[in-house]
C-alpha cells in the first residue's frame, strides 16, 4: 500500500510532465474522477487536472483501484494503458472509464512520439466532429451509405 503523500507528490510530477510535453494540456477541460483503493479503505481521491486531492465527504468513486496500479499509471507512460489490458480495476459506469482514461491519453500519445499541440487539438475536434455529422446523417439516410459497385442505392 503506497500512502496518500506519494501519490499527490507522484501525481504533481505527472502534470507536471505532462504539461511540459503538451503545449494544448490546459486547453483540454477532463471531467474529475473520484478514486477509491482496494488495499486502502476510506482512502478517497479526486483526480482532475491538477493533479490528486481529497474527494468530497460522502462522493460516490468512479474508479476502485490498488495504490500500486495508480502509481503505476502516473509514473509509466504506458502505465493506463497496461491498467486497462490487466482489469485490476472496478468502474462505476462506462463514463467513468472513458473519464478516467481521459487523464491519461496526452502520455498515451507522448509514448508514441505525438505531442498534443494546438493544431493536432484543433484537428481531433474536426474529426470528432465529421464523425458525429456522419453518424447523423447515417441515422437520417441509411440507404445513403449502402453501397453497390459505383455508387449508392436509393431507397426502393
Amino acid at each position: 500500500q503506497i500512502d496518500r503523500a506519494a501519490l499527490c507528490d507522484e501525481a504533481a510530477a505527472y502534470v507536471a510532465r505532462t504539461r511540459a510535453a503538451n503545449p494544448a494540456w490546459r486547453l483540454l477541460r477532463r471531467r474529475p474522477v473520484v478514486l477509491a483503493f482496494f488495499d486502502a479503505p476510506g482512502l478517497l481521491l479526486r483526480l482532475d487536472d491538477d493533479g490528486l486531492a481529497s474527494a468530497p465527504p460522502g462522493a460516490t468513486p468512479d474508479v476502485t483501484l490498488a495504490t500500486e496500479s495508480l502509481l503505476h499509471c502516473l509514473r509509466d507512460l504506458r502505465g493506463a494503458n497496461t491498467l486497462l489490458v490487466n482489469g485490476r480495476f472496478r468502474v462505476r459506469d462506462r463514463e467513468s472509464m472513458d473519464a478516467f482514461f481521459a487523464h491519461f491519453a496526452a502520455c498515451a500519445a507522448n509514448r508514441r512520439g505525438r505531442r498534443l499541440t494546438v493544431g493536432r487539438l484543433i484537428t481531433l475536434r474536426l474529426e470528432l466532429w465529421r464523425t458525429l455529422v456522419r453518424r447523423r446523417l447515417f441515422a437520417a439516410a441509411p440507404w445513403a451509405f449502402r453501397r453497390t459497385a459505383t455508387r449508392a442505392t436509393p431507397p426502393r
